[in-house]
């Protein structure tokens, strides 16, 4: 037998399919208050990792000037150019960019915007370096600190994000 007329939509409460428009918009605004959520606190997380990965990048920069300085056999410096807000090998015009969240000190100097020739952090053929002390600070709190070993050049980052 074929069934030719369904009654399930004549508003028979034992057929009831489907949902109301009521409980879909419900639903619906839930939805889209979850996702406003989610995405807000994604974010901020990704506001917080710019900074740390701007560290990390840095310290891969002195490792690279450290690995050139010792295949090329002659003094290779990484740059900080506070004018410019850039990181660079001192051969190079391209480099890091220094986001505008991020300060960095140098062993309790603060890194002047207006000194034009900026501070250099040397790596020798020989394999020592300058032996610098840097500290970087996102939003004026302690992002982290770079030790760079005088005799050795190893590099050495100590990050503070871990312990907030």
């Amino acid at each position: 037998m074929i069934l030719l007329f369904d009654d399930r939509r004549s508003g028979s409460v034992h057929g009831r399919c489907g949902f109301t428009l009521l409980e879909l918009i419900v639903v619906m605004v839930l939805m889209a208050l979850g996702v406003s959520l989610i995405t807000s606190s994604l974010g901020r997380g990704f506001g917080r990792r710019r900074p740390k990965a701007f560290v990390r990048e840095f310290a891969g920069l002195c490792r690279q000037a450290r690995t050139q300085a010792l295949a090329g056999g002659r003094l290779t410096s990484v740059v900080i150019d506070g004018e410019l807000r850039l990181c660079r090998l001192e051969d190079r015009q391209a480099g890091l960019k220094i986001p505008e969240s991020i300060r960095i000190e140098v062993e309790d100097r603060i890194l002047d915007a207006d000194d034009p020739s900026g501070y250099r952090i040397l790596f020798f053929p020989d394999g020592s370096s300058s032996g610098d002390r840097l500290v970087f600070f996102a939003d004026d709190k302690p992002l982290a600190r770079l030790y760079l070993d005088p005799l050795t050049s190893f590099i050495r980052l100590q990050s503070t994000w871990e312990h907030s």
